[in-house]
């Protein structure tokens, strides 16, 4: 009796599965319906522009931040030959990322014109 119940247990799972995956005919009444953009950007070049002009500020104090943290460890060094480096590697590192964050959308600008892509 109990194998019997499984196999009409499973038989009707199988039937259920077939009728749920099976197509149907559904009368919708627009077919033209377009959905509002509810952003103000209308593409990912905006998107993407956006961003950047989101980001550019965070570097920038960033770059102060670090800029900062490596006088302070060159003026607290006390003369240690160790933390005097440490200070000038932080302060230089800053320096470069501030480079590559000024010289990124000239950067892409040039692949882009190089490589012939157009809309960006």
């Amino acid at each position: 009796m109990k194998k019997f119940k499984t196999k009409v247990l499973f038989t009707f799972l199988i039937a259920l599965e077939i009728a749920m995956t099976l197509p149907v005919k559904v009368s919708a009444q627009d077919i033209n319906y377009k959905i509002p953009n509810p952003s103000r950007y209308n593409s990912l070049e905006d998107i993407i522009s956006a961003l950047g002009s989101l980001i550019r500020p965070i570097f920038l104090l960033t770059f102060g931040a670090m800029l900062l943290v490596g006088a302070f460890l060159v003026l607290t060094s006390q003369g240690n030959e160790e933390k005097i480096e440490n200070g000038k590697k932080t302060i230089i590192a800053a320096i470069i990322g501030f480079a590559i964050a000024a010289l990124a959308p000239t950067l892409v600008n040039f692949v882009t014109s190089f490589l012939l892509v157009e809309g960006l």
